[in-house]
């Protein structure tokens, strides 16, 4: 009789943990525009050499995404990838003087003064974006509610640049220009960005309509980096990075047209801080290897995804 009543109480909470239990597949199409920074410094002074400002501009991008919800818990995924390599703007690339010229006849009175510029055809490579988190929903009316978050997302982003014209400011005042060919690569420079965080999100009903907003941040991220100048021989660069801040905002409209069928409407903003503090394994044009230069590269990254899609609920 006892082995009855627990099979019966057993099942009766089964039913209705299993009643509470739903899935949602997402498929949307967007574009992602930002940019990101490559910095180079002195490492003995901290002088800041060298900038390149790589572009995101008008990425297309398809997106994936998948939901289960279990009671109060809620499990997510979402992936963004490019779909080819894209024209993408303009890379800027800037370089400074510092008392690595001295011998060059720079004096400290010309340190932190513009030495070379290029403006260069930007491509974006590949893009790959993939979040992942986990959700415990607080229920605080019939149509309000919010919880914290627990994720980890990856970021991925590969360029490549042309070579432009480049304007080379001479110590006497004179200026001489390089001229490019936008016919060859002439950089390739890609980031990683490995970030587990923490954030709070909240859910709006508005009669049909459901506003999501989700803020999330990280002090902990890691990243690599790594440059090759293909005009340079076996010129590249090899960069690691620990305990790099970012900021996420995501912000969702949500309407049911069936019961089963959902049009949604994203907002999404990534920024990753300018972080100096490196680890660089660097080969010079000549092949030379040196491994774990410390503070002679930089970075940054700040990006933005705008799409609208349709997700399947069952």
């Amino acid at each position: 009789m006892l082995k009855r009543d627990f099979f019966i109480l057993l099942l009766t909470a089964s039913t209705g943990i299993f009643a509470q239990s739903s899935n949602a597949f997402t498929v949307s199409l967007g574009t992602v525009n930002g940019k990101a920074g490559e910095y180079v410094y002195v490492p003995e002074t901290g002088e800041k050499v060298s900038y390149l400002d790589w572009k995101i501009k008008n990425v297309p991008v398809f997106i994936l995404g998948y939901t289960h919800t279990l009671n109060n818990i809620e499990f997510q995924m979402g992936l963004k990838k490019n779909f080819n390599s894209t024209s993408s703007g303009s890379m800027k690339d800037y370089d400074w003087y510092s008392s690595d010229d001295a011998e060059d006849g720079a004096t400290p009175k010309d340190y932190g003064k513009l030495s070379n510029f290029s403006d260069n055809k930007n491509y974006i490579d590949d893009l790959l974006m993939f979040d992942t988190n986990i959700k415990y929903w607080f229920y605080h009316t019939d149509n309000l509610k919010s919880g914290p978050i627990l994720g980890f997302k990856y970021d991925y982003f590969k360029f490549y640049a042309k070579g432009g014209n480049q304007y080379n400011y001479e110590l006497d005042g004179t200026t001489t220009v390089d001229k490019g060919d936008y016919s060859k690569k002439g950089i390739e420079y890609s980031q990683k960005f490995f970030t587990p965080y923490l954030g709070y999100g909240a859910s709006y009903n508005f009669e049909k309509l459901i506003l999501d907003l989700e803020v999330k941040g990280s002090l902990y991220g890691k990243a690599k980096a790594n440059d090759k100048h293909l005009e340079r021989g076996p010129m590249e660069s090899k960069e690691k990075y620990k305990d790099v801040k970012n900021l996420g905002i995501k912000l969702m409209a949500t309407y049911p047209i069936t019961p089963s069928i959902d049009i949604n409407g994203t907002l999404e903003y990534s920024k990753y801080f300018h972080k100096k503090k490196s680890s660089t394994d660097f080969i010079s044009e000549e092949g030379q290897k040196t491994n774990g230069i410390k503070n002679l590269s930089g970075l940054k990254n700040t990006s933005y995804a705008l799409s609208i899609g349709a997700t399947y609920k069952f």
